[in-house]
């Protein structure tokens, strides 16, 4: 695996291919709108059609599912009776609320790009039509193989781990359905810019259960944004 500095864009995607680059460049640079999800539907094969996507969003979209082909499978695939979306959708929809966020804006394209790949990835293990509380575990597994064959750095890798890994703990330690101690976490996410990108990816994903965004509050939000802090104490 090629060796680089971390938090290195350009080193990062030096070693990678032309394909991966492009979906690269398409991550960080294709914006989506809150209203494109909800009355959206794909149609083919291989290469899928959406009449509500534009065409950079649709290339984006195919372009994941020729680099990536493991992905294709989100298409159509239904959640749980909680959801509004495919998982497709639901994927996109995080994407969308990250990149919308003014804490996304301030990354550098590194970081962007770690927590862009953690979102389009995140629910790529996750069962159709029912609650899967594996699917974090096993979606981290299955994400980490899938960019290690795209020439992606090991810390690179590892974070997009943690993130998938460990998506759903903010939300539910919000609401209080988890509890877990704050040195613990301290020691599992290690810095503080992983934090900051889970805290990103988590509220994104809340989100994006339902069209109007109705399992997240800005209860949830102040409580989450909490957690985080607490967990930055033991990394100073």
């Amino acid at each position: 695996m090629p060796k680089v500095n971390k938090y290195d864009y350009n080193e990062l995607i030096s070693n990678q291919n032309k394909e991966t680059c492009v979906l690269n460049n398409l991550l960080l640079q294709v914006d989506w709108h809150d209203e494109t999800f909800n009355n959206s539907g794909f149609t083919g094969e291989f290469f899928v059609k959406n009449n509500s996507f534009s065409d950079s969003q649709l290339e984006l979209v195919n372009t994941t599912i020729n680099v990536i082909p493991a992905w294709h499978r989100l298409i159509n695939c239904q959640q749980h009776k909680a959801h509004d979306y495919c998982l497709a959708n639901h994927t996109l929809s995080v994407i969308n609320k990250i990149k919308k966020a003014q804490e996304y804006k301030l990354l550098n394209n590194y970081n962007k790009l770690t927590v862009l790949y953690a979102a389009l990835l995140h629910d790529i293990a996750k069962k159709e039509n029912e609650v899967d509380p594996e699917h974090p575990a096993n979606g981290a597994d299955k994400a980490s193989s899938l960019l290690y064959s795209l020439d992606f750095d090991e810390n690179f890798i590892n974070t997009v781990y943690l993130l998938i890994r460990h998506h759903q703990i903010f939300g539910f330690m919000a609401i209080g359905k988890l509890k877990l101690d704050y040195k613990s976490l301290a020691d599992i996410f290690k810095t503080p810019n992983n934090l900051d990108l889970l805290e990103l990816l988590s509220i994104a994903d809340i989100k994006s259960v339902k069209h109007n965004e109705a399992y997240f509050t800005k209860e949830i939000g102040t409580e989450i944004h909490s957690i985080k802090s607490q967990i930055k104490k033991y990394l100073v």
